[in-house]
């Protein structure tokens, strides 16, 4: 099959979505599909076009004028309408808006959609849940990274996954050692542990992210913005993680993991998952204090990783397409 991915961000841009795409590419390529992705030139020295690993990466400009620089989002994918024309499949992550006008010419065609996630802003906008909704109306099927989705947007999907990873081998651990493992930004609970962090004595710390915060976070640890995050996973007793992939890649190291929520949506996210047995959850810098002191590792058993696996993601899209490997 010729398929044709539609996101905001593709690597090299960091990123969860990016890394569900990519790892996902990969396994489709194993079955022997062409896979083309049209993303952001989100810099530029990157090329507008040039294949990566075998898969077929269009940029376009993408201009932070919200309404303006719609239409010229529309334009200039109207102009890669052959790459719409040619594809078995169309599978749009999170930006459907991109497509409308082609999604009004090619009727015929079909159009999937993969939400996942919010945000950032709770209570969630208006004009975020109207979207979502119009996304999901005009798309012919799609999936969900989490229950939670369907709850505050009050929308129905016909899938909801909760992502992949590669299970790595367990390693020695530096006992009192932290990481944060995400974006640097307020909504993530990054906020509370830099509260907490001054009462945690003999214990260090470092930050795999980017965002608002890192010039606060360079205060009292390193942050890491580029490094490969497994090279950090690997030696680090506690992860805090902001998200699916952080969490499942925290245990699959042996981590012990820890999640901040600061509002109900973000309580739900890990509540209505199906690691919250495998996770400490607070809400304050108190409670994070105190659960990393009594945290012991042997408590934390972990998901059954083969459920978790990029194929069985894969086979996760195949069914909501209705194709067969």
């Amino acid at each position: 099959m010729n398929i044709l991915f539609i996101s905001h961000f593709y690597y090299p841009h960091i990123g969860g979505v990016e890394k569900h795409i990519q790892f996902l590419s990969k396994e489709l390529q194993k079955d022997h599909h062409k896979i083309t992705i049209i993303t952001s030139l989100h810099d530029p020295t990157l090329k507008n076009h040039e294949i990566i690993n075998g898969i077929e990466v269009f940029r376009i400009s993408v201009p932070k004028i919200k309404i303006l620089g719609l239409l010229d989002i529309w334009c200039l994918l109207i102009k890669l309408r052959k790459l719409i024309n040619i594809a078995d499949i169309i599978h749009i992550h999170d930006v459907f808006i991109w497509v409308l006008p082609l999604r009004l010419i090619h009727f015929k065609k079909q159009f999937y959609l993969t939400h996942h996630g919010w945000e950032g802003e709770y209570p969630i906008p208006f004009n975020k849940i109207l979207i979502k909704k119009l996304s999901n109306a005009l798309s012919t099927k799609s999936m969900a990274v989490g229950h939670y989705i369907e709850k505050y947007y009050g929308i129905k999907t016909n899938s909801i996954t909760y992502g992949a990873v590669n299970h790595q081998k367990v390693s020695q651990k530096k006992p009192n050692t932290i990481l944060y493992l995400g974006r640097l930004s307020t909504d993530t609970g990054l906020t509370i542990l830099l509260e907490a962090f001054p009462k945690l004595k003999n214990f260090s710390i470092s930050f795999c992210g980017s965002g608002e915060l890192e010039s606060k976070c360079k205060k009292i640890g390193k942050v890491a913005t580029t490094v490969n995050p497994n090279l950090l996973l690997k030696s680090t007793q506690f992860c805090i993680v902001s998200g699916y992939l952080s969490l499942l890649e925290a245990i699959s190291w042996n981590c012990i993991p820890v999640a901040i929520y600061v509002n109900s949506l973000k309580k739900d996210y890990f509540k209505m998952s199906p690691f919250i047995k495998d996770i400490i959850l607070v809400k304050s810098a108190d409670e994070l204090v105190d659960a990393i002191k009594k945290a012991h590792q042997s408590s934390f058993p972990g998901p059954k990783f083969n459920e978790y696996s990029w194929f069985n993601l894969k086979m996760e899209y195949y069914n909501l397409w209705r194709q067969e490997r």
